[in-house]
């Protein structure tokens, strides 16, 4: 919550600061909800910051600024993307609003989505979880948050002896909760999901066992393979953990 309220940690001041013991609502002057993208790759976070709510399109509105400011050039004649996701929260695997919000995203940007959802419990064992979440925990340490600003300065402070860093942006957008699926979108999805429930990429050293696996593409491929859901054609895969 934004407000002038006690964070644990210290910080080098020149005089002391005063502030609320208890984080009361009603004294907020509103709150931040953040979303992240981490390369593993490259080893870089990127971190949207909203005062709105956290739903399913502020999700896909992190992926699609990401890929448009970042992605297509950091990757540039790639045409699939793979997004290692948590089991619950904005990008549930049982959503079908998300699904849907990933459809729209996917036709827009011209590209293949896959989906491996962690199941449910095991968040822990996400990357982004140990490489990006508790190194802007402790950059933020003892940090007063009375302004999106001031997180947003602190967050993108946040680097390692390893070379992590961090890209952070404020979006200033009303999400709306309570939004409905559209009528037609479960007979019509194009979504595949696939037979098995390992993903392994030796390239990264990835080796995860999810819960559920799923690919949305934009477009039916003359090149695949109806019986095995596979393309023929050579593609390039982005892993992206959020």
């Amino acid at each position: 919550m934004i407000g002038n309220f006690f964070r644990s940690g210290t910080l080098y001041t020149q005089e002391p600061i005063r502030v609320n013991d208890h984080d009361f609502v009603s004294n907020s002057d509103g709150k931040v909800a953040p979303h992240g993208l981490y390369d593993i790759y490259r080893n870089i976070g990127y971190v949207t910051l909203t005062t709105s709510h956290d739903t399913s399109e502020f999700a896909c509105e992190c992926i699609r600024r990401w890929w448009l400011t970042y992605g297509k050039y950091d990757y540039s004649g790639s045409n699939s993307l793979l997004l290692l996701c948590d089991c619950g929260g904005s990008n549930n695997a049982r959503y079908y609003i998300f699904k849907e919000d990933l459809q729209k995203l996917s036709d827009e940007l011209k590209i293949k989505i896959r989906i491996a959802h962690f199941p449910p419990y095991t968040s822990k064992y996400n990357p982004i979880e140990h490489r990006l979440f508790p190194h802007i925990t402790r950059a933020c340490k003892g940090v007063i948050f009375k302004s999106i600003e001031i997180v947003n300065d602190f967050v993108a402070k946040t680097k390692t002896s390893t070379g992590l860093k961090v890209f952070t942006s404020i979006l200033d957008k009303n999400f709306k909760t309570g939004r409905k699926v559209a009528d037609d979108f479960k007979k019509n999805m194009r979504i595949r999901y696939s037979p098995g429930n390992t993903l392994k990429k030796k390239k990264c050293q990835l080796s995860y066992q999810f819960g559920y696996i799923y690919r949305i593409d934009w477009r039916i491929d003359p090149c695949e393979n109806p019986r095995t859901g596979a393309s023929h054609a050579q593609t390039r895969n982005v892993p992206i953990i959020g």
